[in-house]
């Protein structure tokens, strides 16, 4: 056989062998009737499998059967109790179009054990459709969240709200074209009303798509506040200190409670930080209009200590703010399915004090552990002299942070004094930038270098603080190690 037949009759084969295998595409999803979606169809080119995120938190008080609510806007906001902007409810329809290579009915069903019990749906809007439809053709499902909840999601009613004691459990569901050949008259039969046909209930592989639901439902309650309080369990992202920078401010010190980025009783894990920030008082809550979301570096768990836990942030920095202006900041949780709740408690009966501190207060040794307060104000430029501790920069977060001016100090007032000091200033100017810049990279390696620097910090402090019994002390050192080498060297 030549190789030219041999090609010919290879491509005949492979391509009889794919029209003989049945296969069920996505079209498109209706966006307006979920909370969020991931997946390969969205973008997210490494998921295997389709995930559809329903967000429950909060109250909808008009339902739409083709559209999620906000059930952050209300009569009587409650600054305390979480909500969503894309909530999900039992009414709604969750629309999906597909479209098969093969000649059939629609089936949805779930997976459990394969069990595969069918939901009710809607096609191309009709309740259970029966209708058989001809290869190629595209159909609008629409699925009840109602049903999702109730047969498809554990630990939910058909109301989709949490039962008493229960927790939430994610689930697949199966949408497909159920194989009926040309010829054959009936319905599947069974759970959709159909009579004679095949009476297949069961969807075979190739024959449907399968799509994971994953719900989400952030628990009532503010933040109780740790690390410097001495009291109480803390709950959700319950430290932070928002210290100032040009325009900006950085996000650091938040700590979480051990369980972090899980939620209790929900399938959805935080995905996000949101900051909110007001320049006027009272401070933000969870209806104010601005504020920023920060992601949360999933990859880089970090140890429980304490009840709580460091939370590593990809890009921690709020921009867009005004500089010389007061701003005030609360945080609070955004988990995958668009739930915000546990937003930082800044009443007047919070049970830490420091929460309304100034975050940068030049007579302070240090910031308290929770400050919430900052102003922004104009960076006299990283590259001019009097802020060129691009290290210490860097390594702290913000030329304003009280080590960054110790370490500023020292330089100005014993490193430029002599000829010594100030090679040892160029050499630093000549060699720190990219060592900076690699830390700005890697923040993760910020507590190592923090580390590092501390013996440099506290040596600079004890100078600044009594510098006549440090230059003492020093040149005690020098004589006690010079004395020591003219000894070894007469009796060598």
């Amino acid at each position: 056989m030549s190789s030219s037949l041999r090609s010919i009759v290879f491509v005949f084969i492979l391509f009889s062998f794919s029209s003989a295998l049945s296969a069920v595409q996505i079209i498109n999803f209706s966006a307006q009737t979920y909370s969020r979606a991931d997946g390969p169809f969205f973008g997210n080119q490494n998921a295997t499998i389709h995930t559809i995120y329903g967000g429950l938190s909060g109250t909808c008080d008009t339902k739409v059967p083709n559209s999620v609510c906000n059930s952050c806007v209300t009569d009587s906001p409650d600054p305390t109790a979480p909500c969503n902007s894309r909530r999900v409810h039992e009414t709604l329809r969750f629309g999906i179009s597909i479209q098969s290579d093969q000649r059939g009915q629609v089936m949805v069903t779930n997976d459990l054990d394969d069990a595969q019990d069918p939901l009710d749906f809607y096609v191309n809007g009709i309740l259970n459709n029966e209708q058989i439809f001809e290869p190629n053709t595209t159909v609008l499902v629409e699925v009840p969240w109602g049903e999702i909840c109730g047969d498809i999601v554990g630990g939910l009613t058909s109301q989709c709200n949490l039962e008493d004691g229960g927790s939430i459990e994610a689930g697949n569901i199966r949408i497909g074209i159920n194989n009926i050949p040309q010829g054959t008259p009936g319905g599947i039969g069974g759970g959709i009303g159909g009579g004679g046909g095949s009476g297949d209930n069961q969807l075979t592989s190739g024959e449907f798509v399968e799509l994971r639901i994953v719900m989400g439902l952030m628990p009532e309650g503010q933040t109780t506040l740790c690390m410097d309080d001495g009291g109480g369990t803390p709950t959700g992202a319950c430290n932070f200190i928002a210290y100032p920078g040009d325009k900006k401010i950085f996000l650091e010190e938040v700590y979480a409670d051990c369980n972090f980025p899980g939620i209790q009783d929900s399938d959805a894990s935080v995905v996000s930080i949101r900051v909110y920030h007001s320049d006027s008082l009272p401070y933000p809550n969870i209806n104010s209009p601005d504020f920023s979301d920060i992601q949360v570096r999933l990859n880089a768990p970090s140890a429980c200590n304490n009840g709580v836990k460091l939370v590593n942030l990809v890009d921690p920095i709020v921009e867009g703010l005004t500089n010389d202006t007061p701003h005030y900041f609360a945080i609070g949780l955004v988990d995958e399915t668009t739930n915000v709740g546990f937003v930082t408690d800044m009443s007047a009966g919070s049970d830490d004090q420091n929460d309304q501190s100034l975050c940068y207060e030049g007579a302070d040794s240090d910031w308290p552990q929770n400050c919430h307060r900052a102003v922004p104000a104009e960076v006299i430029g990283l590259i001019q002299d009097e802020f060129d501790c691009f290290i210490t920069t860097a390594t702290y977060g913000s030329p304003f942070r009280p080590k960054v001016e110790d370490f500023r100090n020292f330089r100005n007032r014993f490193l430029k004094s002599n000829w010594m000091g100030r090679i040892v200033i160029q050499f630093y100017y000549d060699n720190s930038p990219s060592i900076a810049a690699w830390i700005r990279n890697h923040p993760r390696s910020k507590p190592l270098v923090r580390a590092l620097l501390y013996p440099f910090w506290l040596f600079a402090k004890i100078t600044l603080l009594w510098p006549l019994a440090t230059i003492s002390f020093l040149i005690l050192s020098f004589l006690s190690l010079l004395a020591l080498a003219i000894r070894k060297r007469i009796f060598l």
